[in-house]
C-alpha cells in the first residue's frame, strides 16, 4: 500500500486545483462526460464528477486529461492510493504534461520510491533544464539519500531565486547542517525566518540546529521568541516543556504543559505529554488522572483511550482497560493501538504465542513504532527466546532511545545471557532516565552480584528494601547478595521475610531449603508441606514437591504433586515438563511421549517440550520423529545450538543424509559453544562422512582435549586416523579406551576395528 501523509495530499492538491488541461475531441462521447466532470468539479459535487470521468476513462483509457482531473477528485476523497495510481497513469500517458509529470515524481518521493521519482524528474528536465519544482525535488532526493554535493548542485541551479525563497534557504541550511557547517546552515536558517517571520517550521529548523549543537544560551532566547511571535500556538508551549526536561528544570514542564492544554483544548499531544511526564516523573495514578479528564473532554480521540489503556493496564486494573479496547474496536478495529493493547491482554492471559504472532504482525506494519517491539521482546523471553527477545529490545530502544523500561528491560535479558557488564550499563541508562525506576535498581544490584561485587550490591539493596520493604524481588536479590558476601544471617532473615510475602517464591524456597536443609530431603519436604497450609493452591509448591517425592524415590507421591501442579496451572509447560521427565527417568518413554505430546498440542512452540520429544524419539531409534521435532525447533529459533547439533548427527549418519545441509547445522552449533565437547565431535563426523579426515581429526582432537574419557569421541579419532593411514594411532586409542571397560553404543564396532587393524586387513574402517 503506497502511505502518503494527509496533510502533504492538502498541499499537492493546492498545487494542483489550478490546472485545467487541454481537451482533446477524440471521441464526442467521452469529451461530453468530461465536460460535464468539469461542471461538476466547479460546483463540488465531486462524487458525481468521479463518476463522469471514469465513464470518460472507460470509453478512452488513454484519456490523460480525464485520468488527471480523477486524481485531484480521489485526493479530495482522501483516497491516497486511488489518486496515485490515476496520476502515475496521467503522467505516463502525458509525457510532455509538466505538471502531471512533477506531481508524479512528488507522489513518488513521499512514498520513498526514489528511483521511480529520479526517473521523472530527469525526464522533466530533460524537456525543461531550469524547472524549479524538478530542481527542488531533485535537491530533496539527493538530500534523501546523503548526496550532498548532488543536493547542492541541484540546489545552485536555482541561481538567484534561493535567496528570496524561505523554502529554500531552509533546504540550503539542512544541507550545511548535515554537513557538520554549522555556522552557514544558522545563517540560512535565520535568512529564512527573515524572508517568512510568520512560518513556524524555520523558526523550528533553527531551534534543532542549536539543540543539536547544545547551545542552551541560544536556545531559550529563540523559544522566548516563538512564545511571542506565535501567541495563539501550542507548539513553542511544548517545545519549551521539552527545552525544561532537557535542562533538567522539571519544576517548570507541567505549567508549560497546561498551558498547551489552555491555548488548543481540543489537541490531545499535550495532554499525553503530561501524562507521559507524570507516568515518568510523578507517578501512574496522576498520569491515570489526566489520562481520564482527558478521555471525558476529548471522547473521541482514540489515542487517548489507548494511552489511558495501557496506564490501566500498568495499573493491574485490567477490567477498565478491557472497557476502553471495546470502545476503541467498535470506532476502529484493527487500528494499531487497538491490537497492541490485545496483544497485552494475550501476553496477561498466557497465551505466549498469539500474543507472539500479533506482535510480529504490528512491527512489520508499524516498523517505527517502538511499544510492538518491546512488548514482543517479552512475549519471547516469557517462550525462553532469549536471543529473539535481545534483538527485539534493541530494535525498541533503537527507536526510542528515551525510555526507561526498555533499558531496564535489556539489562534483564543481558543479564540472562551471561553479560552482567552490559547488563549494569543498561541498569543505569534505565535509572538516569527514571531515576525512580524500581526495577532498574534491582536489576543493578543483580548485576554487581553477577560480577561478584556482594558487598556493594547488599549496601544498595539494604537501602532500597528501607523505602519498599515488602517487595519480594528486592528480597530476593538482597538475600542472594548478603549470602554472596557471606552474611548468613541477613540473608536467611531476607528468605524469612520473602516466604512470608510469597509462600511458594521458586528462588527463594531454593535458597532457602539449601541454607537450612542441605542435606534433609525429609526436613525439605516438610518445610514444603508447611508452606503449602500458607497456599495450597500455589503450583510452584506442587512443581518442588513433586521433585522431592521423585529424589525420595516416592513415585506415586510424586506424580501425584506434579498432576495437582497441572491442576492448578493447566496452561503452563513446567508441570507438563516435569511429569514427562520423571516418565522417562523411570523408563516409561511411551508414557513421557504421551505427556510431551500432549502439552504440544498446546503450546506447540515450546522449545523445552519439542527438544524433549526429540530426544525421546532419538533415543527409541525413531529418527524421522526426532528430525521433526529439531526441525520444528530451528523453525522458531534458526540459532538453538543443541537442535541444530543434534539435527546435524542424525542426518549426518543417514546413509542418504545431506551433508552440505548437516555441515551447516553442525558449524552453527560449534559457532554457538566452541568448546562443547559434543558439538565438536558432531563437527568432526560431518567431516569424516564427507572424506574431510584431516579436518575431521582436528575435531576429534579437540574434542578429546575437553572430555579426554568420552569413548565415542575416542572410537571417531580411532576411525580417521585409521582412513588417513595412521594404523599405529588408530590401535593405540583403541587399545586405551578398550582397556577401561566403559560401556559404549560403538563398543563392538571398535573391537572389530582393532582387530582389523591387527591383521593388516587392507579393508577400510566402514562408513554409514
Amino acid at each position: 500500500m503506497i502511505r502518503i501523509p494527509r496533510i502533504m495530499v492538502g498541499l499537492l492538491l493546492l498545487s494542483m486545483a489550478s490546472f485545467t488541461p487541454a481537451c482533446s475531441d477524440s471521441k464526442k462521447d467521452k469529451q461530453a462526460h468530461y465536460d460535464q466532470a468539469l461542471v461538476y468539479i466547479k460546483n463540488g459535487e465531486t462524487d458525481a464528477a468521479i463518476l463522469e470521468l471514469r465513464n470518460a476513462i472507460q470509453l478512452d483509457g488513454k484519456f490523460g486529461d480525464a485520468r488527471y482531473q480523477l486524481a485531484l477528485m480521489y485526493m479530495e476523497k482522501g483516497n491516497a492510493e486511488k489518486a496515485f495510481a490515476e496520476i502515475i497513469r496521467a503522467a505516463d500517458l502525458s509525457p510532455d504534461n509538466i505538471d502531471a509529470n512533477i506531481k508524479a515524481a512528488q507522489l513518488y518521493f513521499l512514498a520513498k520510491r526514489n528511483a521511480e521519482s529520479r526517473k521523472k524528474i530527469e525526464s522533466i528536465l530533460i524537456r525543461e533544464p531550469a524547472n524549479e519544482e524538478a530542481l527542488i525535488l531533485l535537491a530533496n532526493l539527493e538530500f534523501m539519500e546523503n548526496n550532498y554535493a548532488g543536493a547542492e548542485a541541484a540546489l545552485n541551479k536555482l541561481g538567484s531565486k534561493i535567496d528570496s525563497s524561505a523554502k529554500l534557504q531552509v533546504l540550503r541550511g539542512k544541507i550545511a547542517a548535515a554537513r557538520d557547517d554549522f555556522q552557514n546552515a544558522e545563517v540560512d536558517f535565520k535568512k529564512a525566518i527573515e524572508l517568512q517571520d510568520d512560518e513556524i517550521s524555520h523558526y523550528i529548523v533553527l531551534l534543532k540546529l542549536y539543540e543539536k549543537q547544545k547551545k542552551i544560551d541560544k536556545t531559550k532566547p529563540l523559544l522566548d521568541t516563538m512564545v511571542q511571535r506565535f501567541p495563539d500556538s501550542f507548539h513553542p508551549h511544548l517545545l519549551m516543556a521539552h527545552y525544561y526536561r532537557t535542562t533538567g528544570q522539571d519544576d517548570k514542564i507541567v505549567p508549560e504543559l497546561e498551558k498547551v492544554i489552555k491555548i488548543a483544548p481540543k489537541n490531545p499531544a499535550a495532554r499525553l505529554q503530561l501524562a507521559e511526564y507524570q507516568r515518568l516523573n510523578v507517578g501512574l495514578a496522576e498520569a491515570t488522572l489526566t489520562l481520564e479528564k482527558a478521555v471525558e473532554e476529548l471522547p473521541e480521540n482514540n489515542d487517548l483511550k489507548f494511552t489511558l489503556g495501557m496506564r490501566y493496564f500498568d495499573a493491574n486494573q485490567l477490567e477498565k482497560a478491557q472497557v476502553l479496547l471495546d470502545e476503541i474496536q467498535k470506532k476502529d478495529s484493527g487500528h494499531g493501538s487497538e491490537k497492541l493493547l490485545e496483544a497485552r491482554f494475550m501476553l496477561q492471559d498466557n497465551k505466549l504465542e498469539d500474543a507472539t504472532t500479533l506482535l510480529q504482525k504490528l512491527t512489520k506494519d508499524y516498523p517505527d513504532w517502538a511499544d510492538p517491539f518491546f512488548f514482543l521482546a517479552l512475549a519471547q523471553y516469557s517462550q525462553q527466546q532469549i536471543d529473539q527477545a535481545a534483538q527485539s529490545v534493541a530494535e525498541a530502544i533503537q527507536k526510542k532511545n528515551d525510555e526507561s523500561r526498555y533499558h531496564a528491560f535489556n539489562a534483564q535479558v543481558q543479564q540472562l545471557k551471561g553479560d552482567f557488564n552490559g547488563s549494569r550499563e543498561s541498569a543505569v541508562t534505565a535509572l538516569r532516565l527514571n531515576p525512580k525506576n524500581l526495577r532498574a535498581a534491582i536489576l543493578l544490584g543483580r548485576a554487581f552480584i553477577g560480577e561478584k561485587e556482594y558487598k556493594r550490591a547488599a549496601e544498595m539493596l539494604t537501602e532500597i528494601n528501607k523505602q519498599v520493604p515488602e517487595n519480594a524481588e528486592i528480597l530476593e536479590t538482597l538475600a542472594i547478595a548478603s549470602l554472596g558476601e557471606g552474611d548468613k544471617v541477613s540473608g536467611e532473615k531476607a528468605l524469612q521475610k520473602l516466604l512470608e510475602i510469597d509462600p511458594g517464591h521458586k528462588r527463594g524456597i531454593a535458597l532457602y531449603l539449601d541454607i537450612k536443609y542441605p542435606k534433609d530431603n525429609d526436613g525439605s519436604i516438610a518445610f514444603i508441606q508447611k508452606q503449602l497450609k500458607k497456599a495450597p493452591e500455589d503450583f510452584r509448591l506442587h512443581l518442588v514437591l513433586g521433585g522431592l517425592y521423585a529424589k525420595q524415590g516416592s513415585t506415586d507421591k510424586a506424580f501425584e504433586a506434579f498432576n495437582n501442579a497441572i491442576r492448578i496451572s493447566p496452561d503452563r509447560v513446567t508441570p507438563y515438563l516435569a511429569k514427562a521427565r520423571l516418565l522417562s527417568f523411570k523408563g516409561d518413554q511411551d508414557g513421557a511421549i504421551t505427556i510431551y505430546t500432549d502439552l504440544l498440542e498446546k503450546f506447540p512452540n515450546s522449545i523445552p517440550g519439542n527438544m524433549e520429544l526429540a530426544i525421546l524419539y532419538q533415543t527409541k531409534g525413531n529418527t524421522e520423529k526426532a528430525r521433526k521435532y529439531y526441525e520444528k525447533i530451528l523453525s522458531i529459533q534458526d540459532d538453538h545450538a543443541a537442535a541444530a547439533n543434534n539435527l546435524s548427527w542424525l542426518i549426518a549418519s543417514s546413509p542418504e543424509g545431506d551433508l552440505g545441509k548437516a555441515l551447516h547445522l553442525a558449524m552453527l552449533a560449534k559457532q554457538a559453544f566452541p568448546e562443547a565437547p559434543h558439538i565438536t565431535d558432531t563437527l568432526g563426523w560431518v567431516h569424516y562422512r564427507r572424506g574431510s579426515y584431516t579436518l575431521a581429526k582436528t575435531q576429534f582432537e579437540q574434542a578429546l582435549k575437553n572430555a579426554p574419557d568420552d569413548p565415542t569421541i575416542g572410537y571417531h579419532l580411532a576411525l580417521t586416523q585409521a582412513e588417513l593411514g595412521e594404523t599405529a594411532e588408530a590401535q593405540k586409542n583403541l587399545k586405551q579406551l578398550l582397556e577401561k571397560n566403559t560401556r559404549f553404543e560403538d563398543k563392538e564396532k571398535a573391537k572389530k576395528l582393532l582387530e582389523s587393524l591387527k591383521n593388516n586387513s587392507p579393508e577400510k574402517p566402514t562408513r554409514m
